[in-house]
């Protein structure tokens, strides 16, 4: 066997690319972004409206005074953004409350910032 035929049979094939995530879409770093909320919190807190629609065991780590349970609290928010499709009133309240705060504003995509919903 020629070295040519060899190293052909064990080429790498490139794998399909993933489709990026809701927040890997919406925000420049999404891990930024789930920070900067986190430091944010005295203020997301106060927004009933978004707290209403996120799920009770989210909810309660988030609003609950210790710091671990808030940065775990906002981890399993954006995990849940990205893997509820269906939630696209929370989704969009999201992107309000970072439009709407100037230090939240500056991690939101281009199209985010301009009024572009991604799905």
């Amino acid at each position: 066997m020629s070295a040519n035929a060899s190293s052909s049979r064990h080429a790498v094939t490139p794998f399909p690319s993933r489709r990026p995530s809701w927040t890997e879409r919406t925000f420049v770093a999404s891990d930024e972004a789930e920070a900067a909320l986190c430091s944010d919190r005295p203020e997301f807190i106060k927004r009933k409206e978004i707290l209403n629609l996120v799920p009770e065991r989210i909810k309660k780590r988030i609003i609950h005074t210790g710091d671990n349970a808030q940065i775990k609290g906002f981890e399993e928010l954006f995990i849940y953004l990205n893997e509820n499709p269906g939630q696209k009133k929370l989704r969009q309240l999201i992107i309000s409350y970072f439009k709407s705060s100037p230090s939240l504003h500056e991690l939101l995509s281009q199209c985010n910032s301009k009024g572009v919903t991604l799905r």
